[in-house]
């Protein structure tokens, strides 16, 4: 069936009838940046964002979980040693620690929730051979 105003299909799902589905949010936002510093041959600033909308933590539509937005920040050095691509990576992903529900879901006719990862600092080393 099509919704007559927005010409987009409804949900025919009895359980969603009148209110968004479960774990899904109206709005999701990411957005990266990276930033070659001019300066210093190789190496790049990089930060993130993401925002999810607050969503529905049951199928019936009577609980929601929350909003977030979380930041991540970074770095990166790209070089050449003994002939061979490297990177070198330091990322720290959700930079202020914020606590939120990444997930809401069901299995199996069990409703759950997953906390979002904290702070998490990341260092990595590539090597192109």
């Amino acid at each position: 069936m099509v919704d007559k105003l927005r010409g987009l299909p409804t949900i025919q799902v009895a359980e969603y009838q009148g209110h968004q589905t479960q774990n899904i949010p109206s709005v999701r936002f990411a957005n990266y940046l990276s930033y070659q510093v001019a300066q210093i041959e190789g190496l790049r600033l990089l930060a993130g964002m993401q925002y999810s909308s607050s969503k529905y933590a049951n199928k019936m539509g009577t609980v929601k979980v929350p909003s977030y937005t979380v930041f991540n920040l970074g770095t990166a050095y790209n070089f050449r040693a003994y002939g061979y691509d490297n990177t070198l990576r330091f990322n720290i992903d959700n930079l202020f620690n914020k606590q939120y529900w990444r997930d809401a879901g069901n299995f199996l006719g069990d409703d759950y929730l997953f906390l979002g990862a904290p702070r998490t600092a990341q260092l990595a080393w590539t090597v192109n051979f």
